[in-house]
């Protein structure tokens, strides 16, 4: 019986055999080296983060190719993960971790980058600190960032390599927010950081990185 995400990402880790984990969902295109590129770290403490884009028109998109054979749709789908199809943005959640990456914020929240759709780690490491949190339940969010916090306090350090980016097939999730409230509020009971706290800031409604930033630091610098 289906038991959320947190146990299937656990489920998955059992299942592979690799010293070093990569989380992938399934609506992620990525390009050619994605794979290497995660690989890269195998020898290192490195949480790695493919940084992740939204592409609003998914949903036409995949109309348009329904009757494309497997080659075309792979040549469409490389078009759009290297930015040559299509219109692709980032999320306020990204926008933060790039932001944090390239130094334009500190690092208020290093374990944001731990983004369960693209995202690798040591198999050692992950057993450590024991997986992913399966009392988040059936609920959308927060799990991918709660393992985040844990696996850097045992000694990870997060790297954004680019050649590892991928594309998110934006689509709708009516009840989105009103999971990710829920998950949050147990995020928060496990850990009374200020920067988890403040999520809703970066999160919420007319929320975004310089007011999140701001309410973690009490200075907001700018943010493009």
């Amino acid at each position: 019986p289906e038991r959320g995400r947190a146990a299937a990402r656990n489920a998955g880790a059992e299942a592979a055999r690799g010293r070093r984990l990569l989380f992938l969902d399934d609506d992620i295109l990525t390009a050619p080296g994605h794979l290497n590129a995660h690989q890269d770290f195998s020898e290192t403490q490195a949480l790695a983060h493919g940084p992740l884009r939204e592409f609003p028109g998914a949903r036409r998109w995949l109309e348009r190719h329904a009757a494309s054979d497997a080659a075309e749709l792979a040549a469409a789908a490389a078009r759009v993960a290297a930015g040559e199809e299509g219109r692709l943005l980032r999320n306020t959640l990204e926008t933060l971790v790039c932001a944090m990456d390239e130094g334009k914020v500190p690092p208020v929240a290093p374990w944001a980058a731990c983004v369960g759709a693209n995202t690798s780690l040591p198999r050692a490491l992950f057993e450590e600190v024991g997986g992913f949190d399966e009392g988040f339940g059936l609920g959308w969010g927060c799990e991918d960032l709660e393992l985040g916090v844990r696996a850097l306090a045992a000694g990870a350090h997060v790297v954004v390599p680019a050649p590892a980016a991928g594309v998110h097939l934006t689509h709708a999730r009516p009840d989105r927010w009103e999971q990710h409230a829920a998950n949050l509020d147990r995020f928060t009971a496990l850990h009374g950081l200020r920067a988890v706290r403040e999520l809703p800031r970066l999160l919420g409604e007319g929320g975004g990185v310089a007011a999140y930033v701001a309410a973690c630091t009490g200075a907001a610098p700018a943010v493009r």
